[in-house]
């Protein structure tokens, strides 16, 4: 076999794993500040998701930095949650997957299947002052061509009357992304 042929043969291989593999595509949106409704908890300031390369990676901003604590001495864990639809043709009642954290330990990114409830262990996120960044393959997801998603973050109270939470965007999802 040709050196030529084998690398034609590579690349037909990583358009059908990967069709938009050199592709860019996003999304974004912003949240108002001051907005977090119950009570004190992480205030969402805008919500960006990208997709290159078959990585799609959901950005959320915060007003303040670190994005999202854990306090024992206050009583109190903030967590933050990205749900996902991944066709046009369902609503905001019916979502496929959640992705998100609990805690400030950013390492544990859970990745769950709303329709089967199976759950995986993701990479961790990243973190870059007041933004937290959730990536993830997009066969993870079942490498959907559209994509709706909302963020909430929030923060549960121990002991209390209770802790805030921030809806991005505050009602719906965000505009249809075509990937």
């Amino acid at each position: 076999m040709s050196a030529r042929w084998l690398y034609l043969t590579l690349l037909a291989a990583a358009l059908v794993v990967c069709p938009v593999a050199e592709s860019y595509s996003s999304v974004w949106y912003r949240d108002a500040a001051g907005d977090v409704k119950g009570g004190p908890g992480p205030d969402i300031r805008f919500v960006r998701g990208t997709d290159q390369a078959c990585r799609i990676s959901f950005s959320v901003g915060f007003a303040k930095a670190p994005p999202l604590a854990v306090s024992t001495r206050q009583g109190f864990t903030d967590m933050l949650i990205v749900t996902v639809w991944t066709t046009g043709k369902t609503g905001p009642c019916e979502p496929h997957y959640w992705l998100g954290v609990h805690g400030a330990d950013l390492k544990r990114v859970s990745l769950v299947n709303a329709l089967t409830k199976s759950s995986v262990r993701l990479g961790p996120a990243v973190v870059s002052r007041k933004t937290v960044t959730f990536t993830l393959d997009a066969s993870r997801i079942g490498d959907p061509r559209t994509i709706r998603f909302s963020v909430a973050a929030g923060r549960e109270i121990n002991e209390g009357a209770g802790g805030g939470g921030d809806l991005a965007p505050d009602k719906g999802t965000s505009p249809l992304w075509v990937r």
